[in-house]
């Protein structure tokens, strides 16, 4: 089965990181994601989905065709 002219869609999406050395085995990071849908499945709007993780926010919400994910972390390798 293939897609037909009922789904017309497109995900753009911009994502940039840092990481910097603490130590030879600790590093902080951080990460930001922009992800913008557009067009429609069998006349529903597409939605924006980073990921499944609740630990993203949206900017507009959850539903809407625009979505920014935001993740800070530290790393120690043992």
């Amino acid at each position: 089965m293939g897609l037909t002219d009922n789904f017309k869609g497109h995900w753009h999406q911009i994502d940039a990181s840092v990481d910097y050395a603490l130590s030879k085995r600790t590093d902080v990071y951080a990460l930001a994601i922009y992800q913008k849908a557009s067009g429609s499945n069998n006349g529903v709007e597409n939605q924006a989905q980073i990921g499944s993780s609740t630990s993203y926010f949206g900017t507009s919400g959850v539903g809407e065709d625009n979505q920014l994910a935001f993740r800070v972390g530290i790393r120690h390798k043992f």
